[in-house]
């Protein structure tokens, strides 16, 4: 969550962390990133052990990255130290750092917004799909889905999370909101394996939509179901 996005800068910036966080000068950046960290994971409730927070990481990693330059900063004075030499190179942490960066946003930025972009396009199809099928999206039926962010924003329609318990508090959910379709876009916890040893898994039938415009099979991608007790 923290050190893969930001590598390799991040991780001299954990190596440096403990001693970076004593200065006074980033004080008000500690106090945010720990702020932030304590609202985002006890006032708001989470669908993942990852997802919220990863949305509201952005102090942290400002404190890894300056924790980072503040380390290579000293790690080459000590090897300057060491070694005798004799030509200042403070240059060269800002120029580890700005490699770094320069790799971050020449690989990483593109690879997330194409697998964005893709994400969109899938779920933005499924109201076509759904069409298709014979029964349309109803704005005021929310869906239940492990990706209820994407499945809300692509559709405009209202999502559920759903949470990784038995299948009843599924069907709970699905009678209180009056949700009549789930769907599961990959696995969350123990979905979808659950559905085979789960005594209440009859409620929930499999269906079969028809496959996106320009798409081969409709199989590899979305599981859903209908919710089929009352």
């Amino acid at each position: 969550m923290l050190v893969l996005p930001g590598m390799p800068v991040v991780a001299f910036g954990l190596a440096g962390l403990l001693w970076v966080v004593r200065r006074c000068s980033v004080r008000l950046l500690v106090a945010s990133t720990v702020a932030t960290f304590a609202i985002t994971t006890l006032a708001f409730p989470v669908q993942t052990t990852w997802g919220t927070y990863l949305h509201a990481a952005a102090p942290a990693h400002v404190l890894l990255v300056v924790s980072g330059l503040a380390a290579l900063d000293s790690g080459l004075a000590w090897v300057g130290r060491r070694r005798g030499w004799t030509r200042p190179v403070a240059w060269l942490g800002p120029l580890f750092a700005g490699a770094g960066a320069l790799l971050f946003l020449g690989l990483g930025v593109p690879s997330y917004g194409g697998n964005a972009a893709g994400t969109e396009a899938r779920y933005a199809a499924l109201a076509a799909r759904f069409a298709a099928f014979g029964d349309p999206l109803d704005p005021s039926a929310p869906v239940i889905s492990n990706h209820p962010i994407w499945l809300a924003e692509a559709n405009r329609t209202r999502a559920l999370a759903l949470p990784d318990e038995p299948v009843s508090s599924v069907l709970e959910i699905a009678r209180a909101f009056g949700a009549r379709y789930l769907v599961l876009d990959g696995t969350l916890g123990s979905w979808p394996g659950r559905l085979a040893t789960d005594p209440d898994a009859r409620c929930l039938a499999p269906v079969s939509l028809p496959p996106a415009v320009g798409a081969s099979s409709s199989t590899t991608d979305f599981s859903i179901y209908r919710v089929a007790c009352p």
